[in-house]
């Protein structure tokens, strides 16, 4: 199968689902509150407001068997879920009793069920992986086909793939590549090379530089009189000459040139690529201020969602602003400020055996209730990224959730399955679990955490010797 028949289907499904439209008078859409889960989300319900449909959004850590439950209470008779659906087809059998089910996905498949009232639409089907499309995309190119004045939207698309991290070596590949060259060729984005850190736009350079956790930029981040000394040692002034703030933006190519050398040279001793600084910078054409930058959108909209405010996120993407944008960037201050104490926990507790553990390829992070269940995914990103902690190739965290732990999962290992792997932990000890091939997750009983690290640990060598 190749992306024509995926792309095929998804025309098929569309002129379905359009007719079944007709007849709906409120669409309940379920998304995941993540960046890519709210561009999703965003782009569905853009669609919808333009065929003047009602709509009830709800943006959720997970879709848990409770929250299904609950669902199943409510009198909607068609149901969309975006980014999430994909590993809970089987719980879902129930509320397609009584419910249309439209699932616009690109995780790893747990079930393939056939029943006329649930309508999945993934990548997977068609051998094409999660990670050559976001949940966005998917969403995106369904959108398209119910009208074609959607291709506007396909920036949203881009930027829940930024999200996701799919980008692989500063570019896209797949799907995400059509879609960025259809963005370029709309006249929606332009692509350039840049440093690649929240706030070209919006902040001064020293605070965006103190405030980096990805890339992490050692003495740097975290350290605000450690970014201006290090701005003053390479010779970039933090002012200009009517005494104002300077920018990223309003740095001269060849200052940028020179900052970008001095962040790598930092960055060597310490990162496995610490030229990953250096990138696509992707500008929203018509879009002001700090959305217009695609790295910093996603960010925002990430920051939205760790931080319970993922609805300010949806009114972003889908146009309705106001005066949103001063409480994003409270939003986002805060969310930075909670990310940099969380990694200075880790730090501060890497001879603590009990709550650090590292084995042959991983390093275990037992947060417990010292890190926010909302950002210890992000931590372990940064951690794997940045090489600044540990030089291991797969990185776990766990979280303590209400009366559960929500476990995440970030690897670089090639020859590992972590979405596979935690299905499969998942349903041995009965949890839940899933995800992508570099990324995935579980939610597990209060202090199971090394009952999980030790099925993990069983699991991940019987993949290494496949």
């Amino acid at each position: 199968m190749s992306i024509s028949d995926f792309k095929l289907r998804i025309n098929e499904i569309a002129r379905e689902v359009n007719k079944y439209l007709e007849n709906v008078e409120t669409v309940r859409v379920i998304s995941h509150y993540d960046t890519d889960g709210i561009c999703a989300a965003s782009i569905i319900c853009k669609m919808l407001l333009r065929k003047n449909k009602k709509f009830h959004i709800s943006l959720i850590k997970q879709l848990e068997k409770e929250k299904i439950a609950e669902l199943e209470k409510e009198t909607y008779s068609f149901f969309i879920f975006t980014d999430l659906g994909a590993g809970q087809i089987e719980n879902l059998i129930n509320l397609s009793k009584s419910s249309k089910i439209l699932i616009l996905d690109h995780h790893q498949l747990k079930d393939s069920i056939n029943n006329e009232n649930i309508i999945h639409i993934n990548p997977h089907l068609f051998n094409i992986d999660g990670s050559e499309i976001s949940g966005a995309g998917v969403s995106y190119l369904f959108t398209k086909e119910i009208d074609e004045k959607n291709s506007d939207l396909v920036h949203l698309a881009i930027i829940g793939a930024i999200g996701d991290r799919q980008e692989k070596d500063g570019k896209f590949f797949g799907i995400n590549e059509m879609l960025l060259s259809e963005a370029v060729n709309s006249n929606i984005m332009e692509v350039k090379k840049g440093l690649r850190i929240f706030g070209r736009v919006s902040r001064p350079i020293h605070i965006v530089l103190q405030y980096s956790t990805d890339p992490f930029i050692p003495g740097v981040s975290g350290n605000e009189s450690g970014a201006v000394r290090f701005l003053s040692d390479i010779g970039i002034k933090i002012k200009d000459e009517s005494g104002r703030w300077r920018r990223m933006c309003d740095l001269s190519e060849e200052e940028e040139r020179k900052l970008v050398t001095a962040v790598i040279m930092r960055r060597l001793d310490t990162s496995e690529k610490p030229e990953d600084v250096l990138g696509n910078v992707y500008t929203i054409k018509g879009a002001s201020d700090i959305l217009s930058d695609a790295h910093e959108f996603s960010s925002l909209l990430n920051a939205c969602g760790r931080m319970n405010s993922a609805s300010i996120g949806v009114m972003l993407c889908i146009g309705s602003n106001g005066n949103l944008i001063e409480n994003v960037r409270e939003i986002m201050q805060q969310y930075k400020i909670k990310i940099l104490n969380a990694l200075n926990w880790v730090l501060e507790n890497l001879n603590n055996k009990e709550r650090i553990i590292t084995t042959d390829k991983c390093f275990y992070i037992i947060g417990k209730g010292d890190i926010d269940d909302n950002i210890i995914g992000t931590v372990c990103s940064i951690i794997l990224e940045s090489g600044t902690i540990t030089t291991k190739r797969i990185i776990v965290g766990f979280a303590n959730r209400e009366n559960k732990v929500k476990v995440s999962i970030r690897s670089k290992d090639e020859y590992v399955n972590i979405g596979k792997i935690c299905g499969q932990i998942a349903k041995k000890l009965n949890f839940e679990g899933g995800g992508h091939k570099h990324a995935g997750g579980a939610r597990i009983n209060l202090n199971s955490e090394k009952e999980f690290i030790n099925e993990f640990e069983k699991y991940l060598n019987e993949d290494l010797q496949k």
